[in-house]
């Protein structure tokens, strides 16, 4: 994984000279000041449905992206220019003039926005699907470790059933069930899942219920089919098994999308979805959950309204290869930590002749059986690898790895040990492990990205005015209060003088009067450009952010831009 260092933030003349207005040119709103919402949810025609397949996703991610990068000459170019300095990275397009992602049918700012959102219909631990029927089996597949149905429920519900493999009762589901839930409120669209517990005989075969067969040939599925599933699962002393519903998403089906480019039939689809800042920040967000296995394949686009009537909306699905679970097995040391075939490492070796070893090598599983390796000692947040490459996370910058680092920061230890109590692990010590592990990989974040980015953030007007922000370095404990200090420097549009200022902060809040001994905003518009630095032990933390305000007249001002 390759992140890219930014220049120093530059604002051009028509970003200084902006009004009041603080919307990007894709937005509207304002929903709220700092998100707003992205106008791309306009009735379209029902696009057609797109396939992509699982074996599709590992060639083009092991082969043939590989291959091209080594004769890619364009952007040989741009990594040497931005190493001489000669050009900055190439930036989300998709964000405003805050620096955040809109409200969108890809995403949605959940976790710590003021006030919070309303939680989500579906409770995962209260509201599981009807048990007081037969359950369905529409479709099933029967070939692997983890074979699983599609069902309706007595009410009609359509459910997909996962299992854990045998022997292994909570990997799966519980790895499932966790991040669903950390990603809802990330802010990503997921599927409700729910954790029960039900009799063998709740499932009935359906008359037209259909398997694969012999090379993916669709076939009728039979009774032995079913019984050569059902046999290999493990009852518990209750006489049940543990299974993870799906709740089918809202909407028609018409298949995943892709990790570049754009959805071509897809009028509201207006930004390549590798320059994407939720996509992009999506790999972060995985390395937290330490799920390799992010690929096109797991993601569905769901039609969602009456034909010519709806939009498209945008999901993220299938965590079963996260936190210590690999799908159908447990990880192995280099799971998360090395490409599923890394060419560089496979150079490496060859050039030491094996005798360097990787640093992930000595990665130790746990005596868990429902938790699997998930470990937070070798963890790096820079240095995590997914399984294949995809452009999206091949185009990665500080400002995204910033930007996904606040949320991750967010979840709280308590909202993290709530969200692990939902899986119920079925080994005591198990929750409080993966609760462990989160927390310290939190930490993690915030002691890599809050020092090489300056971590100014929350900003605000107050009467005065006054400009607010909070350190969060300071107010998430990555780095102590003592021996850091705060400078400004504050440009004046009207007679284009500059103001140096030490601010105050208190606890990691500063507050910041806006203008002293100078024109005030009574006498006419007046622009600020504020320039915001941290100085940890006289060392610089970042390269600052630059801030710009909008005053109108006294006390009517606005925050009209943010750039790191």
């Amino acid at each position: 994984m390759k992140v890219r260092f930014p220049l120093a933030a530059l604002f051009s003349a028509a970003l200084f000279l902006m009004a009041c207005s603080s919307l990007a040119p894709h937005g509207t709103g304002p929903f709220d000041s700092r998100y707003q919402i992205d106008l791309d949810h306009a009735p379209i025609p029902m696009p057609a449905e797109t396939m992509y397949s699982g074996r599709w996703t590992r060639a083009e991610g092991l082969v043939i992206r590989p291959a091209l990068s080594l004769v890619d000459l364009p952007a040989h170019a741009r990594t040497i220019g931005e190493s001489l300095g000669l050009a900055g990275p190439v930036e989300a397009h998709n964000v405003n003039a805050w620096d955040e992602v809109p409200d969108s049918s890809w995403f949605t700012n959940r976790i710590g926005r003021t006030p919070p959102p309303a939680p989500r219909l579906a409770d995962p631990v209260s509201k599981p699907p009807d048990l007081t029927g037969k359950w369905t089996i529409t479709k099933g597949k029967t070939s692997g470790v983890t074979a699983g149905f599609t069902i309706l429920d007595s009410t009609g519900t359509m459910y997909f059933i996962k299992f854990d493999p045998p022997g292994f009762e909570g990997l799966i589901t519980g790895a499932e069930m966790v991040s669903s839930l950390v990603l809802h409120w990330a802010g990503y669209n997921v599927p409700d899942n729910y954790l029960v517990r039900i009799p063998l005989d709740l499932f009935q075969l359906g008359e037209k219920a259909r398997t694969e067969g012999e090379y993916g040939a669709k076939r009728p599925m039979t009774q032995e089919d079913l019984d050569k599933i059902l046999d290999r699962l493990i009852l518990g002393d209750d006489g049940k098994i543990r299974v993870l519903a799906s709740r089918a998403l809202e909407g028609r089906p018409i298949g995943p999308f892709k990790m570049g480019g754009k959805r071509f039939d897809d009028p509201n689809d207006r930004f390549q979805h590798q320059h994407r800042r939720e996509l992009r920040g999506y790999h972060f967000i995985s390395a937290w959950l330490n799920n390799p296995d992010v690929a096109t394949k797991n993601t569905l686009d769901m039609y969602v309204g009456e034909p010519g009537k709806g939009f498209v909306r945008h999901n993220v699905l299938d965590f079963g290869s996260s936190l210590g679970s690999a799908g159908n097995r447990v990880k192995e040391a280099k799971d998360g930590y090395a490409l599923f075939i890394d060419h560089r490492d496979i150079l490496h070796d060859f050039a030491t002749l094996g005798w360097s070893t990787d640093y992930w090598e000595d990665n130790e599983g746990t005596d868990y059986t429902s938790v699997g390796m998930f470990e937070w000692e070798n963890f790096d947040p820079q240095r995590w690898a997914p399984w294949w490459t995809n452009p999206t996370f091949e185009s990665l910058t500080h400002r995204d790895a910033f930007w996904a680092t606040r949320i991750i920061m967010e979840f709280s230890d308590e909202q993290i040990r709530n969200i692990v109590a939902a899986a119920r692990y079925p080994e005591e010590g198990a929750a409080e492990h993966v609760t462990t592990a989160f927390i310290k990989r939190r930490d993690k974040f915030g002691a890599t990205w809050f020092r090489l980015m300056t971590p100014l953030d929350d900003f605000n007007l107050e009467s005065g005015p006054h400009l607010t922000f909070r350190d969060l370095g300071v107010v998430h404990g990555i780095d102590p209060a003592l021996g850091r200090t705060y400078r400004a420097r504050i440009e004046n549009s009207r007679d284009g003088k500059v103001r140096e200022a030490v601010v105050e902060v208190t606890g990691g809040a500063g507050r910041l009067p806006l203008y002293a001994n100078g024109p005030a905003p009574e006498d006419g518009p007046t622009h600020y450009k504020v320039h915001l630095t941290v100085h940890h032990a006289e060392q610089p933390v970042g390269n600052g952010v630059d801030v710009l305000v909008y005053c109108a007249q006294a006390d009517a001002c606005v925050i009209s831009g943010i750039s790191r």
